[in-house]
């Protein structure tokens, strides 16, 4: 095999993503622990140490291409900036929203306009899970 050929023709690089469970992609629903296996994506991707993925459930995201049963790739932090994508526990349910925060409390956004916007005061139980990096079909 010519050399220049061998040089552009690289193995592509998979890596294993854990699944944790199922989150909504409409109103927060328990945030389900099922077995499932890893998902694995290609190396072009940013993946970090601690990223792992959540199966969506629900339809509230179709408007950003995410699906009933897509793997969203989550990255593990506790805040995110206004307008971003993040997995949001909701007491003790989760969903994946556009969050934005104010004084007046919280809103969790979908992507659908067929899907309500999701209002909470400043005091609800709201925590960010992770943002959004990435959605495997």
């Amino acid at each position: 095999m010519n050399k220049n050929i061998e040089k552009a023709v690289k193995p592509l690089q998979r890596l294993m993503i854990p699944v944790v469970g199922r989150s909504a992609a409409g109103l927060p629903i328990e945030m389900i622990e099922v077995p499932e296996d890893p998902v694995y994506i290609n190396g072009e991707t940013r993946i970090q140490p601690g990223d792992f993925a959540v199966i969506a459930a629900g339809d509230s995201m179709i408007g950003v291409g995410i699906s009933d049963g897509n793997k969203c790739i989550i990255r593990p932090q506790n805040c995110v900036e206004n307008g971003q994508i993040a997995l949001v526990a909701v007491g003790d349910s989760s969903t994946i929203k556009r969050f934005f925060m104010d004084e007046d409390g919280f809103r969790l956004v979908p992507c659908n306009p067929d899907s309500p916007v999701q209002n909470y005061p400043p005091d609800a139980s709201i925590r960010v899970l992770g943002r959004l990096i990435s959605v495997v079909k």
